[in-house]
Parts: structure tokens; C-alpha cells; sequence
């Protein structure tokens, strides 16, 4: 059966997700993922991609079923799909340019969709006829966050989710006078606020050994929107220094991502958190240091509150630095603290 264009976009869709994910073969959960991201594309984006007038109109329509069905299951599509990467984790294979082609889980998969197809008369397969077979699937992981990501209504500013309230610590703004008294921020911060601001990083990692330095920048940044609070919107951002306790929440054997993913959802749904993270990169194997890295951007992708956190020079050098593919979807700034030279006695 042949598949109709929304779908046939969001099988590329879905062979990116796997390549991203560092997975030989696309996995269900990535094209669950690639469905939710179909669902968000406009009609005049379709447009462009799509040059036929008429082809075009019909791939709006799936489109909007598609969206439709979505969002009558209140699906929260960002949440999901931040929990489905934290879910797999990483899949340890290095992509050279190779072919994606689809594991014996997804070809199963199609072949149940096609089958749903035919028994409705459909002369094509359609983006719902999948996403439906993957809500009744016996795939564990898919079919049952499926069911549990609904949208979560707004949080009030003033109230803290349980996660962040156990694992995470509010660090003071710096005063009032250093919010509303004018001053010349630090390069330092100037970085972290234009990384921010902009939207070109969700995830920003702070390259210095200086614990104390790093958690004044951030402290400063947050500062420094709440001063330019008309310009962009909202007020001064709260900061919280997140525990290593967090990893308690994971059971045995899970990464660190699933319980920061989980942190990441609930502090998504209150307006204006900073979470920030001073010792979240151990110096410790290579595995599983480059493990951790990896687990940070996946349960950071997508939305969220920003996430900033700490990272030893050596252990970014030997870890991330040469690593392409990791410094195009993350920001890295390097801090160094100023120290003023003693004046001499005598010149």
C-alpha cells in the first residue's frame, strides 16, 4: 500500500529521530515521535514543501486530522516526546552516512497499520491509521506514555511542583539593589543572557571549574531579565540549583534522563524557572561521562524551562569539544573570572 505525503514526511522525520538518537534502525518511539512533530506543521509550510496545488490541499487536511486526533487525546506533544527519548536512551551506533531502515518492531508495526488501512477501505496509508495502531500497540514504552502524557493546565508562579520542591533549591536573586539599580553587566553574563534570550540554546553549559563564579552568572543573567522584563516579557526569572538527589528518583538501572525529564515537564509548567545544575558532568569514565552529557540534551530537547549546567574544562575537552554533531545543538560558554592585579608601591 502506498503511503500518503504526510506520512512519507514523517518517515524522514522518524529516520532523523533515530540518527539523532545514535539508533542503527528507527525504532517505534521514533516515529511516534516523528507523528507528534507532523502534527505541528503549518499549512503554509506544507505549502512550500509541497509544490502540486491539490496534493498540497489534501496533505492540509491530513494534517489537521491528524492534529485533531492528537490533541483529542490531550496529548502534550513536547512532554512526550522528551519522555519517549529519555525512554531510549542512547543507541551506541555511529552513523557514517548509512542507510536508516526500520527495526522488525516497526516493520511489525506497518504491516498492523496497513491492515487497519485496508479494513476501512483506504486506498493509501495515512499518518492516523499509524498513529492509532501505535496507541493499541504492544509496544510497553510507546503505547502506555501515550496514554500518560495529558496536557497539564498552568501552574500558578508561586507554587512548586513536588519534584522541584525534594530535589531542587532556590538561589537568591542577589538583592533588590542589584535588580533595580542599573549596572553594566559582566561579559560573562552578557553570553549567558544572549545564549538565552534569543532561543538559540534550551541547554547551555557553563565551561569553568569555578563553582561559586558560575552560580554568579547566573544568578547576574536572571537579574538582568528581570530588568528587561518590558522588552521580553515576564519578570525575573527564579533559579534553582538542582541535587544530585534527583537520581534517587530513578529506579534501578534507568538513566539520570528520565528523572530530569520528568523534573524538566513539571518545572515546564510553571512561568519564568531557570534550572540550573553546578555538578551534573562527573570526571568519571569516558562511557559514563559522555553518557551523562548525552542524557542532559535528550531530556532537555524540545521546550522546556532553560537548563543550565556546569562542566569541568578538562572534562568538556575530553568529552565534547571535538564532538561536531554535540556542539551544533548545544551551547557552550567558557567563564573565566577577572582578578584584578595588585597595584605595586612604587612605579
Amino acid at each position: 500500500m502506498k503511503l500518503t505525503l504526510p506520512l512519507g514526511l514523517a518517515w524522514r522525520l522518524a529516520a532523523g529521530e533515530a540518527i539523532a538518537g545514535d539508533f542503527k534502525e528507527i525504532q517505534p518511539a521514533h516515529l511516534c515521535m516523528a507523528l507528534l512533530k507532523a502534527s505541528e506543521i503549518t499549512g503554509s509550510d506544507l505549502q512550500k514543501i509541497i509544490a502540486d496545488p491539490s496534493a498540497s490541499a489534501n496533505a492540509v487536511q491530513e494534517i489537521d486530522e491528524l492534529r485533531e486526533l492528537i490533541e483529542a487525546r490531550r496529548v502534550d506533544s513536547t512532554r512526550l516526546r522528551r519522555r519517549l527519548r529519555a525512554a531510549l536512551g542512547n543507541g551506541g551506533h555511529v552513523h557514517a552516512g548509512d542507510i536508516v531502515h526500520r527495526s522488525k518492531e516497526c516493520k511489525a508495526l506497518f504491516e498492523a497499520a496497513v491492515e487497519l488501512a485496508e479494513r476501512r477501505g483506504a486506498e493509501a496509508l495515512r499518518t492516523h491509521h499509524v498513529l492509532e495502531t501505535l496507541v493499541s500497540s504492544s509496544v510497553p514504552t510507546v503505547s502506555r506514555l501515550l496514554r500518560e502524557s495529558p496536557k497539564h493546565a498552568p501552574v500558578p508562579r508561586d507554587v512548586l511542583p513536588p519534584l522541584l520542591t525534594r530535589h531542587a533549591t532556590e538561589l537568591p536573586a542577589g538583592g533588590t539593589a542589584a535588580v533595580d539599580k542599573p549596572h553594566e553587566p559582566s561579559p560573562a553574563c552578557r553570553a549567558l543572557m544572549e545564549a538565552v534570550g534569543n532561543g538559540s540554546a534550551n541547554t547551555v553549559f557553563l565551561v569553568t571549574d569555578d563553582c561559586e563564579f558560575a552560580g554568579q552568572v547566573v544568578r547576574e543573567a536572571a537579574n538582568g531579565f528581570g530588568r528587561n522584563a518590558d522588552r521580553i516579557g515576564g519578570g525575573t526569572p527564579r533559579v534553582f540549583e538542582v541535587s544530585e538527589t534527583i537520581a534517587e528518583e530513578c529506579p534501578d538501572r534507568t538513566p539520570l534522563g528520565s528523572a530530569l525529564a520528568d523534573l524538566l515537564e513539571e518545572a515546564a509548567q510553571v512561568h519564568g524557572i531557570w534550572l540550573y545544575l553546578s555538578s551534573a558532568v562527573p570526571d568519571a569514565g569516558d562511557g559514563e561521562t559522555r553518557s551523562r552529557i548525552d542524557e542532559i540534551h535528550r531530556a532537555s530537547t524540545n521546550g522546556g524551562p532553560v537548563l543550565i549546567c556546569r562542566i569541568d574544562p578538562d572534562v568538556y575537552k575530553r568529552h565534547a569539544a571535538g564532538d561536531r554533531a554535540w556542539r551544533a545543538r548545544t551551547r557552550a560558554l567558557w567563564l573565566h573570572r577577572a582578578v584584578p592585579k595588585a597595584i605595586p608601591d612604587r612605579l
